[in-house]
């Protein structure tokens, strides 16, 4: 969590004693100020609740904890109750840990995807792959709805159009990866393919110091 929502929390936290303060007194208050106190109680509440997820979307613990496959496996089930699109994920069950920052920056393009599909694609269905080999991860995100117009496409792979695509863009290009998207009349596919150190190069290598920080 970054130090700007660990400051919202503390204060939050602190509002709440004073509210809980002024709730053991509220029989002395006028009945409109004891409903008011309530409110304030539920309100707070909510906030915390709402940091509390946000921390977790934009850095799930499971990342670190047990790596990618987990940490997707857990999000979609989230995403599919919340969105009720059903999401096909397709991950191999050996998949060895990658870099943190790459971890993390595929779970983030996976989040982007989905959310557009849920806002765009008008379909129900979603389906998320991805492999591997000694070269390359490849990360195949696709859908079978509305599809985007070839103009609209044409714009975004000369321009980089559209705040999400050129997001997700941006933090494949950070591991020389390359991110295409490919859309007819029906269905949209988001793919990535990111280049993999060779396994003598990463020998010796460790995935410890501290926690990356999310990017919005």
């Amino acid at each position: 969590m970054s130090v700007h929502r660990v400051g919202i929390a503390r204060l939050l936290a602190a509002a709440s004693m004073e509210v809980a303060n002024l709730s053991d007194g509220k029989e002395s208050l006028i009945a409109n100020g004891g409903s008011s106190i309530g409110g304030l109680q539920s309100l707070i509440a909510h906030v915390n609740q709402d940091i509390r997820t946000m921390s977790y979307l934009l850095y799930p613990p499971l990342l670190d904890e047990v790596g990618l496959r987990s940490a997707l496996e857990e999000y979609v089930h989230g995403f599919a109750q919340r969105s009720r699109i059903e999401v096909g994920l397709d991950v191999p069950s050996d998949l060895k840990r990658l870099d943190r920052d790459l971890e993390l920056c595929l779970f983030r393009v996976v989040q982007e995807c989905l959310t557009n599909i849920h806002r765009h694609s008008g379909n129900k269905t979603a389906g998320i792959r991805i492999t591997r080999d000694d070269s390359a991860l490849t990360l195949e995100n696709r859908d079978q709805g509305k599809g985007i117009s070839a103009e609209r496409l044409a714009e975004m792979h000369a321009k980089g159009a559209g705040v999400g695509v050129r997001g997700m863009s941006e933090r494949i290009r950070h591991f020389s990866g390359d991110l295409t998207v490919k859309s007819e009349s029906v269905g949209t596919t988001v793919l990535v393919i990111v280049p993999l150190p060779s396994p003598e190069s990463t020998t010796g290598s460790d995935r410890g110091g501290q926690p990356i920080q999310a990017v919005a």
